[in-house]
């Protein structure tokens, strides 16, 4: 990557984006090192002009990339997919956190937003005896575990950061899609991964929208590998650009480049 690069709440969601990929990826790995060994053996094989077909692996190997090329394993995975999803909204309203308390802390550095330096803040002396950082810091971390503070959806994201900074993206297929992700975690984890009255009316608005067009009450829900990296590719997009409003309101936000 060239350019401004991430700041570290972006750095460490992009990491854990990663690993979440990995896990999707978990039965192409698997057959991928099941067929390595089995190619290597069938060349040997060929070199050894052994040509009866009983005693060659052709037809295992073909089998094995069979399976790989027609997916056939992809069924058994639905639920893993679930479970991929539900990491993935966790990971993203911690990084949406971390990003805050980043923001809030240059803020307070700098004086800027007044609304922010008016805020009322319930610390105590064990607050600050206890806590990690500086008092900026400290403070930080308390406007964000204030009681009317949360991360867990989009409605509450978006009003942190407006109270606080007058900025974030406006609503449209981008916020759409992380709001349905978010919705189908709750069900996921909550309702037995099926559609619900609840999850239906969460949805309703939330159009245009790419991931899950049609969510019937009643019916399972059941995450494609590409519906999650659909939800992923748009939670990493509202990251970035929420931090670029933040700075574009004046906050200075350290970023690093990749090497």
């Amino acid at each position: 990557m060239t350019g401004k690069g991430d700041v570290p709440a972006i750095r460490t969601f992009r990491a854990n984006l990663k690993a979440v990929h990995e896990l999707m990826r978990f039965d192409d790995m698997v057959l991928e090192f099941v067929i390595g060994p089995l190619q290597r053996l069938s060349d040997r094989q060929t070199t050894g002009g052994i040509d009866n077909p009983r005693h060659r692996i052709d037809r295992i190997l073909a089998m094995v990339r069979g399976i790989k090329q027609n997916e056939s394993l992809r069924p058994h995975y639905a639920a893993m997919y679930n479970q991929c999803l539900v990491l993935l909204v966790s990971y993203f309203a911690s990084a949406a956190r971390a990003l805050f308390i980043q923001a809030v802390v240059s803020a307070i550095d700098s004086g800027a937003h007044d609304e922010l330096l008016d805020a009322e803040v319930r610390l105590t002396p064990r607050d600050i005896r206890e806590g990690a950082g500086t008092i900026s810091e400290i403070l930080a971390e308390a406007i964000a575990n204030a009681k009317e503070m949360s991360f867990q959806d989009m409605q509450s994201v978006d009003r942190a950061f407006r109270r606080y900074f007058g900025v974030a993206p406006d609503k449209g297929q981008m916020v759409n899609d992380i709001i349905v992700g978010q919705a189908c975690r709750h069900a996921i984890v909550h309702a037995g991964a099926q559609v619900g009255r609840r999850l239906v009316v969460q949805v309703r608005t939330a159009t245009p929208r790419t991931v899950k067009l049609t969510l019937e009450e009643g019916t399972p829900i059941e995450f494609s590998r590409a519906e999650v990296r659909a939800v992923m590719k748009e939670m990493l997009k509202y990251l970035r650009d929420m931090a670029s409003m933040i700075e574009g309101a004046g906050i200075a936000l350290a970023r690093q480049v990749d090497v």
